[in-house]
Formats: C-alpha cells, structure tokens, sequence
C-alpha cells in the first residue's frame, strides 16, 4: 500500500455524503444480504442518517485516495458507534431487526454485561466497504486496524461485529482472528412471518465475531 497516496483518518461531517454514497454502492451491489432485502420485500438502504450522527464520526474511520478530487477521495470505511439497540427502528427495518436479534443473541453469551454498560464497554463494528477498483490492497484490514487501535484508545473491553458474506467472514475469522460467537440460518430467519433472506445467494449463515481487547497486547 502507498502509504503517500492513502490517508487513514477519523470521519468527519463534511464526509457524510460523499461515505454514505460508498456504503449505498457497495451494501446494494456486492453484498449478498441487502441485495436479498431489495428482491424479496423491496428494502431500501440508506446510511445516511446513521453516519450524520455524532457518536459514528467519533469512532469511525475513513481511507481517502487524496491523489483524487475532493468529494472523490473516500475508497473506504469503517463505520462504528458504541453498541445500543434500536428496538423503534427494528419494528419497520428488516436489516436493523435482524441485526438485533443476532446482537442480542450474543448478549447472552455475556452474561457480565448489563444493558447500561454497553456503550461504554462494546465497540460495534457496524458497515466495513472499500471502493470499486480499490480492492485487494489491504484497505479493509487497515481499517479494521485501525478501528481496533481506536477501541483500545477508548477503553472499550469487547469488539463485536455482524459479518454478512464469505469475504467479510474470512477477513474477520481466517486473517484477523476474531472469535465466532453465534449466527443466524438465512433460510430460516423471519421478519414479520416472512423468510426475507429465501434465495440469499452467499453463505449460509450471518455471523456474530468478537475480539477481546483486554486480551490483545498488539495491534
């Protein structure tokens, strides 16, 4: 990686824009799960208003090409907030529901954590994407790097992350070592009676992965 043409930084607010517009890209054209969500019940994707908010600026990170023009310099993100449930949301949004109900399974996994503590002691990892053409040059990982040296800097004990698709899943289990918590069947999932992942094209499972940061010594 020319580590002169790409910068590694905190997102900002003058990045909403341009970062939802690469999460929308990637999200509705390469991964498997909300293409599914589109077909089947006609779902719409729109980070936006998740980006805008301040506690995903604090703790997300951006890759910018800054040989590029600007509002064409972001190729990646790691889009990341401290962990809470959105219960009101998760009634009408299909991909919030079924995030919470993995989230939440792992919650109980951890019994040492209280509801009230989790946004002080989880660091969420919630949408990672890299820019068509920017793939393969070790982006994805440094983000994640990166956002693990922010979580450490944080004081936040766990890391926990949804991985939807092969990639993703091999990026967290095979090179970065998370642990694999639990999952979901996406044949078997429903969402207001309907199995909304029926036909998904990708792995069989939605997976749940940690990282215990008071176990890592180095990043």
């Amino acid at each position: 990686m020319d580590s002169n043409k790409f910068q590694f930084r905190l997102l900002t607010n003058d990045d909403v824009k341009e970062a939802s517009k690469l999460l929308t890209n990637a999200f509705c054209e390469r991964d498997a799960l909300v293409s599914c969500l589109v077909q089947n019940i006609g779902y719409i994707f729109n980070p936006e208003n998740t980006i805008s908010k301040g506690a995903q600026q604090e703790l997300s990170i951006v890759c910018e090409d800054i040989s590029q023009a600007i509002g064409e310099r972001i190729v990646g993100i790691m889009l990341s907030s401290r962990l809470e449930f959105n219960e009101n949301i998760a009634k009408h949004d299909a991909l919030v529901f079924t995030i919470n109900y993995l989230d939440m399974e792992w919650l109980r996994l951890h019994p040492e954590f209280k509801l009230d503590e989790l946004r002080e002691k989880v660091f969420h990892m919630e949408y990672l994407a890299v820019k068509v053409g920017y793939e393969n040059l070790g982006i994805a990982s440094r983000l994640v790097e990166e956002s693990l040296n922010r979580a450490k800097q944080g004081g936040f004990q766990i890391v926990l992350v949804e991985a939807t698709g092969y990639k993703s899943q091999r990026i967290f289990d095979e090179k970065l070592k998370f642990k694999q918590m639990n999952s979901i069947v996406y044949e078997e999932f429903e969402f207001k009676g309907k199995k909304i992942f029926k036909g998904l094209n990708g792995p069989p499972k939605f997976i749940a992965f940690e990282k215990n940061l008071q176990m890592l010594d180095s990043i």
